[in-house]
């Protein structure tokens, strides 16, 4: 069996930094994701109780003050804060049926399936909320896997206007992650001649293009953008057939950099604000 997660933090400014745990040693957690002022965390528990299930938990930045905030009977996780910081969607799935997007206040009110009107059994995950758009709208990126393939689309909040965004067959599109002007979306992609690696998109859709100007080896996940646009945190083990590190590179493809240097594995980066 495999080790329970822990969250850590690094700073990237600080070449020869160590990531830090960022709760109490001991206290497991994953997918941690810090609300847009850095000063809470949502992240993601086992249960106690089943070996399938997860919890989606709120805590201080610290770990302190931690409540549950999803326990539906489901393997909750993804969860991605508005940038409002006022409600959380995330992904849930029951045992033996397609994963949906919901979405829930910070208070536990207001829970809603924003994907249950689709009634052709595809599977919806990794929630991406945008910035604010044109005419005050709000729109969320998700990852949809449908006969056999997988697409990026989004959604306005309220689960309506649902769009495909990228429509390449013999691929699998997933993990979205919005620009902070709006205008893009990156995402993984694996399938035919490409064994997993980054892409973009137009946020309108169109043909997804290679963010690596030279295709690295392995397999590069879980794409994160810096606030101000102009990294991307990645997962990767390009460099080598071990441990998966966390690596960023410029929202132009340029100025790859290795972040960090564990005999652990990493997964999930997310940005968070230094001094909040």
């Amino acid at each position: 069996m495999g080790k329970a997660p822990e969250l850590y933090s690094v700073d990237i400014n600080l070449p020869e930094t160590k990531p830090e745990l960022v709760f109490p040693l001991g206290k497991k957690a994953s997918h941690g994701t810090p609300s847009p002022d850095g000063s809470k965390i949502a992240f993601v528990i086992n249960s106690p109780i089943s070996s399938w299930e997860t919890k989606i938990l709120l805590a201080d930045r610290n770990g302190d003050n931690h409540k549950v905030l999803v326990a539906l009977a489901a393997r909750n996780g993804e969860p991605a804060w508005s940038p409002d910081g006022s409600r959380i969607a995330f992904s849930s799935r029951v045992l033996g049926e397609a994963s949906h997007i919901w979405l829930v206040n910070i208070d536990g009110s207001g829970l809603i399936n924003l994907t249950d009107d689709q009634i052709d059994n595809s599977g919806f995950a990794s929630p991406s909320w945008s910035p604010i758009l044109a005419g005050n709208q709000r729109r969320i990126a998700y990852s949809q896997t449908k006969d056999g393939y997988g697409y990026i689309g989004s959604m306005k909040d309220d689960g309506s206007d649902k769009q495909q965004l990228t429509f390449e067959d013999d691929y699998f599109d997933e993990q979205p992650d919005w620009s902070p002007d709006g205008n893009t979306l990156v995402f993984a992609r694996s399938g035919a001649a490409v064994f997993g690696d980054l892409y973009l998109v137009s946020s309108t859709g169109g043909i997804g293009r290679s963010l690596m100007l030279t295709p690295l080896a392995f397999t590069q996940r879980s794409p994160k953008w810096s606030p101000d646009g102009k990294l991307i945190a990645f997962v990767s083990n390009h460099d080598s057939d071990d441990y998966e590190q966390i690596w960023t590179i410029g929202a132009d493809g340029t100025r790859l950099a290795k972040r960090t240097n564990e005999d652990k594995y990493l997964s999930d980066p997310n940005w968070i604000k230094k001094n909040s």
